[in-house]
């Protein structure tokens, strides 16, 4: 316990933990007027079946001459209606603290989630090829949630009602000892053990969520994902079974979690009214009067009613939390890597330029992966001239793309300088230069949004400038089809993914994204392999209006592709093997010669 409050403390913002101590307080306060509706009953009690006891307690009777009654009969009235306005402030009391309490779980789930999403966002590229998105995600959802409503809340709820069950049974205890202690040490024990008996279960049951929460966020994410082809090769059944596979025995996990958490109320319900019950039998036979120990049985069974609930509440808060252990470890292991980096920061709002007028250079890169002995790209050095249309070719994992992702700065090579006009390229300088860049990939991401969001991606609606817009599609050769073909023109949704464009527009969409900020540099990673040879050449004949005022890096497969590029590096298992013009590459290089199919 002491080390999930550690843990609690430490995921929280310091204004969080700071309304943690006023909630306490709040709990303290609500649990002292809870007790003062619950003390009130045996008086009155008493009252009723004895009027004449006004005269003989010392405080009825101070209230009876200080307020000058002149019956018994008003001052039972008045004391009736006094309680009922002490139920009513107790409860109104109760129910400020649950809000209070409410507001503070969900404000700190919005935290847990907003931190996680941070700390996700800054870190490098090369952190996102190791993790699973749909695991990332989970986190921030499924894990955030659970953390929340399986461990905060339940912590609140175990420092609220266990201050009131504390302050019930020391009241018990003051009017009678002997019952008190009896009625204490049978509940108590019996949810003591069976605790500890099923605590294990528990803890092991909240690992197997986790394990298989990450599976079914995976086998959801992959079939949506890949739709197309889930459909066209009929493996709608397998995915089916393993996405429902991995949600049984994922609900199946969350089904024992709350069936131990709820199962001892039963017993123990049993125990404790059957308790009250012999309580009554074992008073009449010693008292001989009902009149006598009516005070003292509405008593206890008033604070029974108050009591049940709230030890129940204790028991099920501490199962939650023990069933949401490994949620909480994995929650505070990712955020704590975070605090313990934060080496990353937001760069959104730096607009900043860095001079590009004469080239790019990469001198000596090795690049390898964390966890990788081989090198991916090794000493490679060139030259890219601004204005120049530059081509990479390569077989499949000649280390290409990673060689233009260096250049884009999401891969920080492990030794060698990447320089812009002689500059080095830092982490200081980095946005600088990355707003010299736009990029087209393979495959275009549209959001479900209008052409004109698409285009100006990322910027808010009301900075979104539409001539730029307009000037960036009318370069890449799509202008004529949105204000022509398309019903809304700029305000048409594409839909999902841009499942209601081709494949040749969705490409040419990403260039005019590319193009919006009026990047200097232009990078096309494999952005028209996928394309039939109809659709390329739309696709080309954007790319040509470009060449010779942008500087263009184009990665590909085609060799027809890069035909116009001044220069073309032909690469080889990380290496650099030849460079030139297409015809000198033909001349000169026998594979490239053989690859060209020359």
């Amino acid at each position: 316990m002491r080390e999930t409050v550690r843990k609690i403390l430490r995921l929280n913002t310091p204004e969080d933990n700071r309304k943690l101590v006023l909630l306490v307080f709040i709990n303290i306060g609500s649990s002292i007027v809870g007790l003062a509706g619950i003390a009130s009953v045996m008086p009155f009690v008493a009252l009723v079946s004895h009027p004449d006891s006004i005269f003989k307690k010392w405080y009825l009777s101070t209230v009876y001459y200080y307020l000058d009654f002149q019956s018994t009969h008003d001052f039972i009235i008045f004391m009736g209606i006094a309680l009922f306005l002490v139920f009513v402030i107790s409860n109104l009391v109760l129910a400020f603290s649950m809000w209070y309490n409410i507001g503070f779980t969900r404000q700190v789930s919005y935290n847990l989630s907003r931190s996680l999403l941070s700390y996700y966002l800054t870190q490098k590229y090369e952190f996102f090829l190791r993790r699973n998105s749909s695991d990332l995600v989970k986190n921030i959802f499924s894990e955030v949630g659970q953390v929340t409503n399986h461990i905060i809340k339940p912590w609140i709820e175990l420092i609220a009602k266990g201050l009131l069950s504390v302050c019930i049974v020391i009241f018990l205890i003051i009017v009678s000892p002997g019952a008190a202690f009896l009625a204490v040490l049978l509940m108590g024990g019996l949810y003591a053990i069976i605790y500890l008996f099923i605590r294990r279960r528990v803890t092991k049951a909240g690992v197997k969520r986790v394990r298989t929460n990450k599976n079914r966020f995976s086998a959801a994410n992959e079939v949506f994902g890949g739709i197309k082809d889930v459909k066209l090769l009929g493996k709608e059944q397998i995915y089916n079974d393993r996405f429902s596979k991995a949600a049984y025995k994922y609900e199946s996990t969350l089904a024992t979690v709350q069936v131990l958490s709820h199962l001892p109320r039963y017993f123990l319900e049993i125990v404790a009214f059957g308790g009250i019950i012999l309580l009554v039998l074992a008073l009449f036979i010693i008292s001989g009067n009902i009149e006598n120990i009516l005070p003292l049985i509405a008593l206890y069974t008033f604070a029974g009613y108050r009591l049940m609930p709230s030890l129940e509440a204790v028991f099920k808060s501490l199962t939650s939390m023990r069933g949401s252990d490994a949620s909480l470890d994995l929650l505070y292991r990712e955020i704590e890597e975070y605090r313990i980096q934060d080496n990353s920061s937001f760069s959104h709002n730096d607009n900043s330029r860095i001079s590009f007028n004469d080239k790019v250079e990469l001198n000596n890169i090795v690049f390898y992966y964390k966890g990788l002995d081989k090198a991916i790209i090794n000493n490679v050095s060139l030259d890219i001239k601004a204005n120049t249309t530059i081509g990479f070719v390569g077989h499949t994992g000649c280390g290409k793309t990673t060689t233009v992702d260096i250049i884009l700065g999401l891969l920080k090579a492990r030794s060698g300088d990447l320089l812009v006009d002689g500059i080095a390229i830092t982490e200081d300088n980095l946005r600088g230069w990355q707003n010299q860049l736009g990029y087209v990939p393979q495959q275009i991401y549209l959001a479900d949004d209008t052409i004109t969001s698409n285009i100006a991606f990322g910027v808010p609606e009301k900075d979104i400038d539409i001539d730029a817009v307009k000037q960036a599609a009318d370069i890449a050769n799509i202008k004529t089809f949105i204000e022509e073909e398309l019903p809304e023109k700029y305000n048409t949704v594409v839909g999902e993914r841009g499942v209601r464009l081709s494949g040749g527009q969705k490409q040419r969409i990403g260039i005019a994204r590319a193009l919006y900020h009026d990047p200097s540099v232009l990078v096309f990673d494999e952005a028209t392999s996928a394309l039939d040879n109809i659709t390329e050449a739309a696709v080309m004949e954007a790319i040509d209006n470009i060449m010779g005022t942008k500087t263009i890096i184009m990665i590909a497969h085609r060799i027809s592709t890069v035909r116009k590029c001044d220069v073309i590096y032909y690469m080889d298992k990380g290496n650099i093997v030849a460079h030139g013009t297409y015809e000198e590459l033909v001349n000169t290089c026998e594979e490239f010669r053989r690859v060209a199919g020359e």
